[in-house]
């Protein structure tokens, strides 16, 4: 009992840590209790008007409420227990423990424990705060047999969740081939929609004649003993088979490259400069990067609003070429306005590479720089080409809508990109998926949302700009406005970087 009281201890503290020195942590947390709260207080009265209908309805339609509510519940938690167990199995707490001397069920129990404290303390939170402060207020002293039977039914939940996960793991992932798995996956999909379907449905015209809540969570709670006392060494050699089958699988990646992206690396490769060892390099990434088509595909897919918005906005009285320039300005930004804040704060140690090389720090800057704002500005303008086509426009009002889109998007991809300087930090190591995605993908930071903020409102007053003044004084302060942002970002940029390599 020792070691897993050591085990959670460290958890907690890890946890507790974590919220105090890490700055995306903070940020991750602080979003989780606002969503907590909100939907908690969007439940409770939810919760609270159904309680009354289903008294007024009888004890019969009180109770058959009360148990589609702890269906739904164990349900839900079942759901985000499958989606935690890989996490469990792999992280580099799972690895030490089994470096140690801990006996099978002495490493489930801590397993258990732990998965809660790191899993599903945020959706064990909001189940609380929902039933916790509705029930007692509604029922009075039998809310406390609900609570009692809906709190043992979500530990007896995961533990079958958890159970059911392991023996597909072990048992099916390495023997089974791909239409098995594929089988397996939508088997578990089914059998979790079935328990929603009659939790929604079913459930009212059935549970009315469960027993009561306190015998429910009675046989639960022998259940739990009954598992996690001399059921926990089988479930321990469980747990010890399937983390082996885990680490034993192939990790190597198979990503699909678009065909071309060999031969476009192949051109961008023979510019022996760094502007063209960054192309060559990003040609190919991006090619095999999920994220980068789904941000074109919901470009693809806003081009189809571009009429109902035009629609919605005629009556402020907006000209066609205003609309055109800034929808195909923000369709554009919207491909890196995530990406932007991390352009040289996600590089970390690998700046250091191209620090050593033989280039002076505005030319590696000007690089990253032509990196992100080529493949936009080339973006913006296809799309401002497409708008000016679907509008019927002159060409006079072409060229203004594909002048002014481009630059919008100069000033807007410049701010965020040499701006990401003030995130950087030369001794951050990136390693594995998830944290590339976090450093490089997201803007996590409180700097990086600043950028990102920046960058809207740069967008809103460039957008301003182009609206309130003629269009000949519109471009002029564009391109003012765009000097001004690139020569003063590069210096400042440059002067950052300095400090950083300087130790200041």
């Amino acid at each position: 009992m020792n070691t897993i009281l050591t085990i959670w201890r460290a958890d907690l503290k890890s946890l507790r840590n974590a919220a105090r020195r890490d700055t995306r942590m903070q940020v991750a947390l602080a979003f989780t209790f606002a969503f907590n709260l909100a939907f908690s207080a969007w439940s409770i009265t939810q919760l609270a008007v159904h309680i009354q209908q289903w008294q007024a309805a009888g004890p019969g339609a009180v109770n058959a409420g009360l148990w589609s509510l702890c269906l739904l519940t164990w349900s839900g938690l079942s759901f985000f227990t499958i989606i935690g167990v890989q996490r469990a199995l792999s992280d580099n707490k799972s690895m030490l423990l089994f470096t140690l001397p801990i006996e099978p069920a002495t490493r489930f129990r801590a397993l258990f424990g732990s998965f809660f404290i790191e899993n599903l303390w945020p959706w064990l939170l909001l189940q609380a705060m929902i039933p916790g402060y509705t029930l007692p207020f509604r029922l009075g002293w039998r809310a406390l047999a609900w609570l009692f039977a809906l709190e043992s039914g979500i530990i007896i939940t995961v533990f079958c969740t958890l159970i059911a996960t392991l023996l597909v793991i072990r048992y099916l992932l390495p023997h089974g081939r791909i239409k098995v798995r594929i089988a397996t996956a939508l088997a578990l999909a089914l059998i979790l929609a079935l328990i929603a379907l009659f939790a929604a449905k079913i459930a009212p015209g059935v549970v009315a004649s469960w027993p009561r809540p306190e015998i429910i969570g009675l046989l639960f709670t022998l259940l739990l003993i009954v598992v996690l006392g001399p059921g926990a060494a089988p479930c321990g050699r469980l747990y010890a088979g399937a983390f082996y089958t885990l680490q034993s699988r192939d990790r190597a990646r198979r990503a699909f490259t678009l065909p071309g992206a060999r031969a476009l690396s192949r051109i961008f490769e023979r510019r022996r400069d760094l502007v063209g060892a960054l192309f060559a390099r990003a040609a190919f990434n991006q090619s095999r990067n999920l994220l980068t088509w789904l941000r074109l595909a919901l470009i693809l897919v806003a081009l189809m609003f571009f009429s109902p918005l035009r629609s919605a906005l005629a009556h402020y009285g907006f000209p066609d070429t205003l609309l055109a320039a800034g929808y195909a300005a923000g369709l554009a930004i919207l491909q890196i306005i995530e990406t932007g804040p991390c352009a040289i704060s996600g590089e970390g140690t690998r700046l250091v590479l191209y620090l050593t090389a033989p280039f002076d720090l505005l030319s590696i800057l000007r690089a990253k720089l032509a990196l992100f704002l080529l493949p936009v500005l080339a973006e913006g303008s296809a799309v401002a080409l497409f708008l000016s086509w679907r509008l019927g426009l002159t060409l006079s009002h072409v060229c203004f809508v594909i002048v002014a889109a481009a630059l919008i998007v100069i000033g807007c991809t410049t701010l965020p990109v040499l701006g990401s300087v003030w995130d950087l930090d030369l001794n951050l190591v990136v390693e594995g998926a998830t944290e590339a995605i976090l450093q490089e993908e997201a803007p996590v930071s409180p700097r990086r949302m600043a950028l990102f903020n920046l960058c809207l409102l740069l967008f809103g007053a460039m957008f301003l700009l182009l609206w309130k003044l003629p269009a000949v004084a519109a471009l002029a302060g564009l391109i003012a406005l765009d000097l001004a942002l690139i020569i003063g970002m590069q210096s400042l940029s440059c002067k950052h970087l300095q400090k950083l390599l300087k130790g200041d």
